[in-house]
Formats: C-alpha cells, structure tokens, sequence
C-alpha cells in the first residue's frame, strides 16, 4: 500500500493511525443494528441454515467418538451461554459505550 493511500486511510479512518503503531484499540460500529435488520444482509437463507443443521446432525456419531465431551448431548457441539456482567461492566465503563443485553 503506498504512502498517499495510507494518508487518505488516516483522515478517513483517525483509529489507523493507532492500528499503524500497533495500540490496542476498541472500535464500535456506529452503523450498529439489531440482529433481525443485520442477518438481511449476510447472505445466509433459511435453507442454508437448514443445510448446515442436517449436516452437524449426520455428522453427530462421528462427533461422540472423536470429541466424548459430546456424548452426553448426542454428539451434539454446543457451548452454554453465560452472563459475565461484571464483564460487561467493565467493557462499558472502558469503551465509554452502553453494553445492552444479557
């Protein structure tokens, strides 16, 4: 990438700047939107959902064997979802930005 590239980047973009100097940085998008308005825009339908379900199902077996953590839920791969507010928290009061949710 040439210099005057990067220029531009940098007016345009302010947090290259620290991305360039290797900071750590936090960026929110302020184009943010819920998950009902975002997933019109990811390219995935309903049937490509249902494709991948059927596929991680015949592929269940295999899963109990190689992976025996699975056995209890079937082969099934999941991962409980925990609230961390204290995490949440904190990544509030650092970023100076509303974390909603549970």
């Amino acid at each position: 990438m040439d210099p005057a590239h990067i220029e531009q980047l940098i007016k345009r973009f302010p947090l290259v700047t620290d991305l360039i100097a290797l900071n750590k940085v936090s960026w929110f998008n302020p184009a943010i939107t819920d998950t009902e308005e975002g997933l019109k825009h990811v390219g995935l339908s309903a049937e490509d959902v249902a494709d991948a379900s059927a596929r991680l199902a015949r592929f269940a077996s295999y899963f109990e064997a190689v992976f025996p953590e699975t056995r209890g839920s079937g082969g099934t791969i999941e991962s409980p979802i925990a609230a961390i507010p204290s995490m949440q928290s904190a990544l509030s009061s650092r970023c100076h930005h509303p974390l909603p949710g549970n």
